[in-house]
């Protein structure tokens, strides 16, 4: 019988096998790398691209900050003017109680009897002059009694001089009391 030997050709066969397995394991190695690479690339690109979104969120961020920021100071100065507006008509309203307020004494002060000074704190009234006679005094304080927009009127001196009488009144009013 004849002798066969296969043994060379399985191990040629043997070796290919080996070389297709280390070629395969190679590629596969290489893919593995390459697909790595990508994800990192792709991962990178992500980032930039986040980091991009985020400093214009800061940004707008700022913006909106400031807009803000700005909104309240002109809110603090609408607020300031409003005061100061509020304090004008105020100060306007006084002058006008003030015009009234004379007008009054001058529609009611009797012949005979001459204001020396008038003095106004806040709801006090007081009324400094000279009389001729001290009848003069009494009617004054009856008038302005009756006017009711001096409030009540009191005499808190009189005293006599060689050219008649001073007398000093005093009263209480509000602002609202006086009416035109």
């Amino acid at each position: 019988m004849n002798r066969l030997n296969f043994l060379p050709h399985r191990k040629r066969r043997q070796q290919q096998q080996k070389q297709r397995y280390q070629l395969l394991l190679a590629s596969i190695f290489a893919t593995g790398i390459a697909l790595v690479l990508v994800m990192l690339l792709f991962m990178d690109t992500r980032q930039t691209q986040q980091r991009k979104r985020t400093q214009i969120l800061q940004l707008a961020h700022v913006r909106l900050d400031q807009q803000l920021d700005r909104k309240t100071q002109l809110l603090q100065q609408i607020d300031a003017l409003k005061q100061q507006l509020e304090e004008l008509d105020l100060l306007q309203q006084q002058r006008n109680d003030t015009v009234t307020l004379l007008e009054e004494l001058a529609r009611h002060t009797p012949d005979g009897i001459t204001l020396d000074s008038l003095r106004q704190d806040a709801t006090h009234l007081s009324l400094h002059g000279h009389a001729r006679a001290h009848q003069d005094i009494i009617h004054l304080l009856a008038k302005l009694n009756e006017a009711g927009s001096f409030g009540l009127m009191k005499i808190r001196h009189i005293a006599q001089t060689s050219h008649g009488h001073d007398f000093i009144m005093t009263s209480s009013h509000s602002a609202e009391e006086i009416e035109p």
